[in-house]
């Protein structure tokens, strides 16, 4: 009967000792870093805010990505696209999607910002034509 006791009680000052100093074994990290359930969600690092960069205005030849874009082209076709400025289709500064492209239309030479654009400028060169007939010059 005394074993017994004295069982009992090594079992209860075990459960006791875990109770007050707790069962908690070293972490071990997962595979490919990922978090364990038990370490809770890893947060990212508080993002500082971009500074806002300044806009450039439709057909701005400033912008080095526009720049160069009308680079790739030939000098009397940059000059048509400087001036020219937008897409008729989008309204986007040519040379912002790369090289502008050029085509015939209704006897006028027109560039567009990518070939995505030229099935809409082919199939309605009237309303298209007209917005390029309706920018300010500069």
């Amino acid at each position: 009967m005394s074993t017994n006791l004295y069982k009992l009680s090594g079992i209860l000052l075990c459960m006791l000792m875990l109770g007050v100093l707790g069962c908690k074994p070293k972490p071990v990290a997962a595979p490919n870093g990922e978090p364990k359930a038990s370490e809770g969600p890893v947060l990212a690092p508080p993002q500082q805010p971009e500074p806002a960069k300044p806009q450039a205005a439709a057909g701005d030849t400033t912008d080095p990505k526009i720049k160069a874009s009308l680079a790739l082209l030939s000098t009397e076709d940059r000059a048509l696209a400087e001036k020219q400025k937008i897409c008729p289709v989008s309204g986007e500064p040519l040379g912002t999607m790369g090289a502008p492209k050029k085509i015939s239309v209704a006897g006028r030479d027109v560039f567009i910002c990518c070939p995505g654009c030229e099935e809409d400028l082919t199939s309605h060169p009237d309303k298209y034509l007209a917005k390029l007939d309706q920018q300010p010059a500069k």
